[in-house]
């Protein structure tokens, strides 16, 4: 990461919430999701990642304070100025290099032949667009 980022990372449980209502009191009870899955593997928590630009989140702390109607004053075009693109862009491109052969060859150890559709329904190439 760059002084520009920050990385973002949160654990994840799988529960379930119960509550019980009383005259006075709710009482929520969470316990481990024991729902089994058919065809599943049980997976009782994972983690969530998520990278952040500096400058946009000082710029988008103003949607907080936005009432129905109003607009926010920043544009797309303020956002390309302090390059929130590239902030967010960058780091996760390093991090998949360096996960694994899958990020840094762009190999899922599936062979190109073994992949690719029967030569008689293969699709028109389409230009390479990230989105």
């Amino acid at each position: 990461m760059d002084a520009n980022s920050v990385l973002h990372i949160t654990e994840i449980y799988d529960l379930d919430v119960n509550a019980q209502i009383g005259k006075t009191h709710t009482i929520y009870k969470a316990e481990s999701n024991t729902t089994p899955r058919p065809g599943c593997e049980k997976v009782d928590y994972w983690h969530e990642v998520r990278i952040s630009s500096i400058e946009a989140d000082k710029i988008f702390e103003e949607n907080e304070t936005l009432e129905f109607g109003d607009e926010a004053s920043w544009t797309p075009e303020i956002l390309s100025t302090k390059h929130v693109a590239g902030t967010l862009c960058r780091p996760a491109c390093e991090m998949l290099k360096q996960m694994d052969g899958i990020g840094f060859w762009n190999d899922n150890g599936i062979e190109d032949d073994k992949a690719a559709p029967p030569a008689e329904k293969k699709p028109k190439p389409v230009p390479y667009q990230f989105w």
